[in-house]
């Protein structure tokens, strides 16, 4: 695992560069872009790995992200017939994707400072068995008195789901240098939103025909396969790159020894740590989620991502309504090639994210002088600002005057697409605020995106009786419009409003990211 970065022996911590003096630094990749964070000369530093090896192991993560995300709404499209099973109306029956929203919510406050016991791979590892037994419980839940049984099913698949897409995070920083970061950060979250979208689609077509106890199978099929992939393939990323952080632990060279170091239970590939070290992690994340900068992106993506959420949750019960009450009468197969709309919008996101999310910062730097600033990384999100608010006007208009199915697809459509292409980028930036605190930054803009989800299906019917759905919608899109100048702000102000952060961190805002020199030596890692 030797590489023509680690060749040179040369190391510049991040952290050791102050934020106010741009500084040179000697290793480039491509087109002169210097590798933030330098590689050390070690063969064991993650970023000295080769690009398959890193995205075998990031491509691993995301398919467990995606069975942990999918856990949460595999029968979205199959409530309306399930209801019946329970004698619940479906506006009962959405209150179990609330209840999986919840645990996403709560898993990673509670599971994710472990990571530091026992390591983010086993942990990731061992969240998978509660993943599987979950949603192998759920499809049993098929008597008249187990609604609160299916419920709890549902919030666990959450909690346990939860684990892998915050970890992810942390995984992200560990393997990839600066300039790549805003394409990883974007294939997670296709990733994610992938499940959220996908989930439903497979199980609308699966309810059309059969049972509703299947849609969950082929889910349990997924989860079953990730379980040898996590075992085979995930190692413990964490590399010390400065005199202070704590001693790694010697990993065993043999493969059996060193899976059964990561997962058995993983306390033998992480440095011991103490009880106060796991309190802290549990405090760090409120310290920072109630940083100024934090609290004003986290609204951004409470506005952006929740309400695109919510309306991914209700869109069946408006679609499968009968029309001689106002809704389509659309099929639970009807519904799921409906949802091809979102796919349409993941899709598009995908191809923007890969060619926009590092070049247009890094475009900036270079025309500003070559240094970095970390406000550059939310500039992509203004090229397609208007996505999300113009969707929720057309899904509203189409709600409220009952036009053609095709409009409240296109709306869908702009609406997914400018959740998934700004979340990411929203939350890579704030992670880039708390350098040092990747998950912690993860596990509070996660409460941050779903806590909206969450509070949505028990208002938005009550909140559509006041004000029609045209308003409804209206409103969110009037919400969007309002979080994004907030977002502007941020970029205007940034390095004051971070000055104001509750939790001190280090940053790599002003290191000279880059040279002048395009003539040399490139990492293996492009």
């Amino acid at each position: 695992m030797h590489s023509k970065a680690a060749d040179s022996g040369f190391s510049v911590e991040a952290s050791d560069l102050s934020p106010e003096k741009a500084r040179d630094v000697s290793r480039t990749a491509r087109d002169g872009v210097c590798l933030v964070p330098q590689p050390s000369a070690s063969p064991d530093d993650p970023l000295n790995w080769s690009l398959t090896k890193k995205n075998v192991i990031f491509g691993t993560v995301c398919l467990a992200s995606f069975a942990g995300v999918a856990s949460v709404n595999v029968h979205q499209l199959a409530y309306i017939r399930q209801a019946s099973y329970y004698h619940k109306s479906p506006v009962e029956l959405s209150y179990s994707i609330a209840a999986g929203v919840a645990g996403q919510m709560g898993g990673p406050l509670l599971f994710v400072p472990l990571s530091s016991i026992i390591g983010r791979s086993s942990l990731i590892f061992w969240s998978l068995f509660g993943s599987l037994a979950s949603n192998i419980w759920a499809p049993l839940m098929t008597g008249p008195n187990d609604y609160i049984p299916f419920v709890m099913s549902r919030m666990l698949a959450g909690l346990f789901g939860s684990v892998p897409p915050i970890l992810a995070t942390g995984l992200i920083m560990d393997l990839y240098f600066l300039h790549q970061r805003g394409k990883a950060f974007t294939v997670l979250e296709v990733s994610l939103l992938a499940g959220a979208v996908a989930a439903p689609v497979f199980g609308g077509f699966i309810a059309d025909t059969k049972p509703w106890p299947n849609v969950f199978w082929w889910l349990v099929a997924v989860i079953a396969v990730s379980i040898p992939l996590a075992f085979f393939f995930l190692e413990e990323t964490a590399f010390r790159r400065n005199e202070e952080s704590e001693p790694l632990p010697q990993r065993p060279s043999s493969f059996m020894s060193n899976r059964i170091a990561t997962f058995f239970p993983g306390t033998a590939v992480v440095p011991r740590t103490t009880f106060a070290h796991v309190a802290n992690r549990y405090i760090t994340p409120l310290k920072i989620g109630l940083s100024p900068v934090t609290m004003i992106v986290g609204f951004f993506v409470v506005c952006i991502y929740g309400f695109a959420v919510g309306l991914g949750i209700v869109v069946s019960i408006f679609l499968q309504t009968p029309e001689m009450v106002g809704g389509y009468g659309f099929t639970p197969n009807q519904n799921a090639e409906f949802n091809f709309s979102q796919w349409a919008g993941l899709v598009l996101c995908q191809i923007c994210g890969a060619f926009l999310n590092d070049r247009v910062p890094l475009s900036i730097s270079r025309r500003r002088g070559g240094a970095w600033h970390l406000e550059y990384r939310l500039y992509p999100i203004f090229l397609v600002a208007a996505a999300s608010p113009i969707g929720f006007g057309i899904f509203g208009a189409g709600i409220e005057y009952h036009l053609h199915y095709m409009v409240l697809a296109l709306g869908t459509f702009l609406v997914i697409f400018g959740a998934c292409y700004s979340t990411p980028i929203s939350v890579n930036y704030i992670i880039e605020c708390f350098k040092t605190s990747p998950l912690e930054v993860a596990v509070i803009m996660n409460v941050y995106r779903q806590i909206l989800a969450l509070a949505l299906p028990f208002f938005l019917f009550p909140w559509e009786g006041a004000v029609s759905a045209g308003w409804l919608f209206g409103m969110m899109a009037f919400f969007c419009v309002f979080a994004t100048m907030l977002l502007g702000v941020v970029v205007w102000k940034g390095p004051a409003l971070r000055r104001w952060n509750l939790e001190k961190d280090a940053t790599e805002d002003g290191i000279k990211i880059i040279s002048s020199d395009r003539s040399s030596d490139t990492s293996l890692n492009n």
